[in-house]
């Protein structure tokens, strides 16, 4: 008879209805980018895992080194669109980006990618819009429940302020990131800070630069 170490195997949780609803819209958004001409070559899907790994590291190094390189694999494949389809190639890049940055666990930079999408979907006057848009507001509505669910229990600048200051502390290079953290809670967006700064080697602890700013963690 084995011990037993707390680590037993459990079942998943039973996702919920919205839960489902949520995963289908992200299956149609990827079919959106699909149907709108984008698709991966093989030399992206090369690309693709070790860009995820970095991402979910916030290997700032890498990430600088592979996206941009991704990204123009991506522009090539779209250069062979016509100029009537062009538009739509760019949207189904843009969107499949998002989806990678979703699969690292960055569900902000992967707001921030739908909502790219979104905007030209719209300027464009695509009735697929509407796919993105409700893709994005599953995104939303995350970030929400979270700040609803923190709010009583976070002691500690706003969100806005953590993010002015971060500006000030940070190579200009990470302002695009930390723009993004303005739709998160105060607590979460210090977690991505001090991501941040663990990914990017700045020479100083998370926790040093935690405690340089004179912030408090919920």
């Amino acid at each position: 008879m084995t011990e037993e170490t707390g680590e037993q195997a459990t079942n998943p949780p039973i996702p919920t209805p919205k839960e489902l609803e949520a995963e289908e819209r992200v299956r149609q958004v990827a079919e959106l980018a699909q149907k709108f001409g984008f698709t991966e070559t093989s030399q992206m899907r090369e690309l693709r895992a070790p860009l995820i790994e970095a991402m979910a590291a916030y290997d700032h190094t890498t990430i600088k080194d592979l996206l941009p390189e991704y990204e123009e694999l991506g522009e090539q494949v779209n250069a062979q669109l016509s100029h009537e389809d062009f538009p739509k190639g760019q949207i189904g890049l843009t969107i499949t980006i998002g989806l990678v940055w979703r699969e690292a666990g960055r569900m902000n930079s992967y707001a921030n990618q739908l909502f790219n999408a979104h905007q030209y979907a719209s300027y464009m006057e695509y009735e697929e819009a509407a796919i993105i848009e409700a893709a994005f507001n599953d995104v939303r509505d995350i970030f929400e429940a979270a700040d609803v669910s923190k709010e009583s229990e976070y002691v500690g600048p706003p969100t806005e302020e953590i993010v002015a200051d971060s500006k000030q502390a940070l190579p200009v290079e990470l302002h695009d990131e930390l723009d993004v953290l303005l739709t998160l809670p105060p607590d979460e967006a210090i977690d991505e800070v001090a991501a941040l700064v663990e990914g990017y080697d700045l020479g100083e602890t998370a926790a040093d630069f935690i405690a340089r700013m004179g912030w408090t963690e919920g």
